[in-house]
C-alpha cells in the first residue's frame, strides 16, 4: 500500500488508466529537497546524562517518501541506552547492519550510528514524532543522513522506458540528504580537545545559521576563548565566570536570535566544563595518511605527528615507535624521537602483496627525565578539578606515555612480476667443450611494467637450483616489459664448461636474476629444465625432439585478415645438432571462404619453408578457429622427427577457440 502511495500524484499524470505509459521518455526525476530534521538535547538525570531526540520532516513540495534517517555518533554503541520514540525505532539495530546493500545506501562516516528498525516511510508534508537516545556526553555538531524511497521510482522508469535504470545505486546515493544537527561528543569530555572541539562548533552553529545574532555570536565567542585561556593556566575562577555569562547569552536569547540546537550546544557543554579543568599536558598522538594503496616495488611514508593539545605545540624529543604489526611486511619497524615539529616518519618499500597495518606508539610506563621519576601526569583526555594532583606541567615540559594513534592501514597491489613461461634446453649427451642451444621466453605476468633485467643460465648438480653454487652458462638481458610482454630467444648457443666433470646436471633459467625489480611474488623467477645434462659422455647420433614444440604467439587478436608470421619453437636436438625445420601442411577448423570471415582465401602460406604464415580471421558466427602445422625436423646426420602445433583465432578477445575438426586445407 506504501509503495502505491508513494508516486500515487505521479503516476495519475502519466499512467492512463489501461497502465500503458502516456510518455515515451523517461519520467522526471524525483524531487526530494526540503526535508528538515530538528534535533533537542536535554540533561536528564533518570537517562545516565543527555537525552538527544529528532523530529524528521519530509516537506510538502517532495513527491516521493522519506525512507530512513542515521545518525553519526561520537560514543560507542554500548553506551547508548533509552532509545526513544516510535515503535520501529528498535535497540537491535544498534550497530553495523544499517544497510545489506552499504553501495547503495553508505554510511555516515562516523564508527557507530543509529537507526530505526526497519524501513519507514514518511509521506511529503508529514512529520515523523521525535525519536532518539540517552547517552552520558554532551552533543556537538554532527550529520543526520536521511535517505528517500525511490523503488516506486525505478518501477514508473521502467515502465515509461522498457528497461531498468542504468545506475540504481548512484542515484540512490545522490538522494541522500545530509543534515547538520546534534549527536554525541566524541571525545575525552572535560579534555582541551573537548573545549576545542567546542568552540569550532560555537563557529559552526553561527555559519549554519543557528545563530543569526551575530553581535549575539562574537560575545559567546569572546568568552568562550578567555575560558579556555583561563583554563590553560588552571584558573578556575575565571573558567567559571566566562563560561557563566556564555551560558547566560544563551539561555537569554530569543528563538529569533538563536535555534534550539544552537542553545542546547552551547549550555549543556558549558555546563559541564565548568569545574572541571584539563591538565595542561594532554599529549595527542595522529599518523598519517590514514590509508593508502601502492603497487609493489613503490614506497610509503608514514608520518606520525606528536603534538600538546592543551598548547597545540609540538612535543619534541619524545620516544616514539612505528611499526608494521600485521601484513606482509610485519615487523618492520622505526624506533626514534620526534623533531622539532613533533614528527617521526617510517618509510619503505612494498615487496608483497597484501595489506599492512601500522600503529603508532609513544613508549610504555613512566618516563624519567634528568634521573628522577616524573610525576604522573593525566593521560591524553584526562581531567582533574582545581586543587588537586601535582603542580601544572609547563607549557614546554609535557611528555607522553602509553599513547597511540589508531592504526593505519596500506595495501599493496599489483606489479610486476617476472617468470620463465618457456624454457627448453635440451637432454645433452655431451662432453666439455660442446656446444648446446636454449631456447627461453622472459614474460612480465604481473599489472605494472618492469624495468631493465638480466635472465641468467645456470648448469646445477641439484634441485632446487641454489644460484649461489650453481655454474654460470650464460645470460642475456631483458628490456623494461609492458604487463603481459615477454621477450623470446630460439637456439640460443652456449657451450659446456671445458672444465665440467663427468656427472648428471640440471639446467635452469632464472628471470631478474641480479634482484633489479622489486616484483609481486620473488618465488617464482626460476625454471628448471626437467631433463639432464650428462656431461662427459660421447653418444652416437640421436634425432632431434619434437615433443616440446609450440607456435608463436598461440592467439593471433585481432581478427583483421591479415597474414601472421608464426614461429615453430621448443624443436631441439638433444645432441646439440643445429635443426632444419620444414612445414609440410596447414589445416584449419573452418572453411578458407566461409560465412562471417571477410571473404579472403587462402589462409596459410609457407608450407615447405621453416616460416608459416596464417590469416588473423575467424566466422562472426562460430566459435572461434583453430590452425595446426604440421612439420618435420632434421639434424642433417640423419635424425629427424615430425610434430605438429596448433594456434587459434578467437571469437572474442578474451575467448577461447574451440576446435571443431581440421577439416579444410588452409592453402586452398
Amino acid at each position: 500500500m506504501r509503495k502505491q502511495h508513494l508516486f500515487g500524484c505521479v503516476a495519475v499524470s502519466l499512467l492512463a488508466g489501461s497502465g500503458l505509459t502516456l510518455f515515451a521518455e523517461e519520467p522526471p526525476l524525483p524531487v526530494f529537497e526540503n526535508v528538515e530534521v530538528r534535533a533537542t538535547c536535554e540533561s536528564d538525570p533518570a537517562c545516565i546524562g543527555y537525552r538527544y531526540a529528532y523530529a524528521v520532516t519530509n516537506g510538502a513540495g517532495n513527491n516521493v517518501d522519506l525512507w530512513r534517517v542515521a545518525v553519526a555518533l561520537g560514543v560507542d554503541v554500548w553506551d547508548v541506552s533509552n532509545l526513544v520514540g516510535p515503535s520501529d525505532w528498535s535497540e537491535n539495530r544498534r550497530g553495523r547492519d544499517f544497510s545489506p546493500n552499504p553501495e547503495d545506501s553508505p554510511l555516515p562516516p562516523s564508527v557507530v550510528w543509529i537507526a530505526p528498525d526497519d524501513p519507514y516511510l514518511l509521506p511529503p508534508g508529514a512529520t515523523k514524532s521525535p525519536l532518539g537516545y540517552c547517552v552520558p556526553v554532551p552533543p556537538v555538531v554532527r550529520e543526520a543522513w536521511v535517505y528517500a524511497w525511490l523503488d516506486p521510482w525505478f518501477q514508473l522508469y521502467e515502465q515509461a522506458t522498457g528497461k531498468e535504470y542504468d545506475d540504481p545505486a548512484g542515484l540512490k546515493r545522490s538522494y541522500i540528504r545530509k543534515i547538520p544537527t546534534l549527536a554525541p561528543l566524541g571525545v575525552a569530555p572535560g579534555s582541551f580537545e573537548h573545549w576545542n572541539v567546542f568552540l569550532s562548533d560555537v563557529a559552526k552553529a553561527g555559519s549554519l545559521g543557528w545563530v543569526a545574532d551575530g553581535g549575539l555570536l562574537s560575545q559567546i565567542q569572546a568568552r568562550l576563548e578567555e575560558a579556555r585561556q583561563a583554563a590553560l593556566s588552571q584558573d578556575l575562577p575565571t573558567v567559571n565566570a566566562k563560561l557563566e555569562a556564555v551560558i547566560a547569552l544563551a539561555e537569554g536569547a530569543s528563538p529569533a536570535q538563536m535555534r534550539r540546537e544552537a542553545k542546547d550546544l552551547i549550555v549543556l557543554n558549558g555546563r559541564y566544563l565548568k569545574a572541571n579543568l584539563p591538565w595542561p599536558c594532554e599529549p595527542k598522538l595522529t599518523a598519517v595518511p590514514v590509508s593508502a594503496t601502492h603497487a609493489v616495488g613503490e614506497t610509503h611514508t608514514v608520518t606520525a605527528t606528536l603534538v600538546n593539545v592543551a598548547t597545540g605545540l609540538p612535543i619534541a624529543g619524545n620516544g616514539l615507535t612505528v611499526e608494521v604489526t600485521e601484513g606482509p611486511h610485519a615487523g618492520t619497524r622505526r624506533e626514534g624521537t620526534t623533531d622539532g615539529e613533533g614528527r617521526l616518519s617510517l618509510t619503505y618499500t612494498g615487496t608483497r602483496l597484501g595489506t599492512d597495518t601500522i600503529v603508532v606508539h609513544t613508549p610504555y610506563g613512566t618516563i624519567r627525565q634528568g634521573g628522577a621519576a616524573e610525576a604522573p601526569k593525566a593521560k591524553a583526555g584526562g581531567v582533574r578539578s582545581a586543587g588537586r594532583g601535582p603542580a601544572p606541567a609547563a607549557a614546554g615540559d609535557c611528555t607522553a606515555w602509553d599513547t597511540s594513534a589508531p592504526p593505519v592501514r596500506v595495501t599493496w597491489e599489483g606489479g610486476p612480476d617476472l617468470v620463465v613461461p618457456l624454457f627448453v634446453p635440451p637432454l645433452l649427451l655431451s662432453a666439455p667443450g660442446n656446444t648446446f642451444y636454449v631456447t627461453e621466453s622472459t614474460q612480465n605476468r604481473g599489472t605494472l611494467p618492469s624495468g631493465p633485467s638480466v635472465t641468467r643460465y645456470y648448469i646445477a648438480t641439484s634441485k632446487p637450483l641454489d644460484p649461489s653454487t650453481a655454474i654460470v652458462v650464460g645470460q642475456r638481458s631483458i628490456p623494461a616489459l609492458g604487463p603481459g610482454e615477454e621477450s623470446e630467444v630460439n637456439l640460443v648457443p652456449f657451450t659446456v664448461p671445458v672444465d665440467l666433470p663427468a656427472g648428471t646436471y640440471f639446467l635452469d633459467a632464472c628471470a631478474d636474476a641480479d634482484d633489479r625489480v622489486v616484483e609481486t611474488s620473488e618465488a617464482n623467477n626460476c625454471a628448471s629444465s626437467s631433463l639432464q645434462l650428462l656431461a662427459g659422455v660421447v653418444p652416437s647420433n640421436r634425432p632431434p625432439d619434437c615433443s616440446q614444440a609450440s607456435a608463436r604467439p598461440r592467439v593471433l587478436w585481432p581478427p583483421n585478415h591479415k597474414v601472421k608470421a608464426v614461429v615453430l619453437a621448443g624443436i631441439t636436438d638433444p645432441d646439440g645438432d643445429p635443426v632444419t625445420v620444414k612445414v609440410t601442411g596447414i589445416t584449419q577448423d573452418e572453411p578458407t571462404d566461409g560465412l562471417g570471415d571477410g571473404d579472403t582465401a587462402p589462409d596459410g602460406f609457407g608450407v615447405g619453408t621453416p616460416s608459416p604464415q596464417v590469416r588473423a580471421e575467424r566466422s562472426g558466427v562460430g566459435n572461434g578457429r583453430v590452425y595446426q602445422i604440421a612439420f618435420t625436423a632434421s639434424d642433417g646426420k640423419g635424425g629427424s622427427c615430425t610434430g605438429a602445433v596448433t594456434l587459434g583465432v578467437p571469437h572474442d578477445q578474451n575467448g577461447t577457440p574451440v576446435d571443431d575438426g581440421q577439416r579444410y586445407d588452409s592453402t586452398r
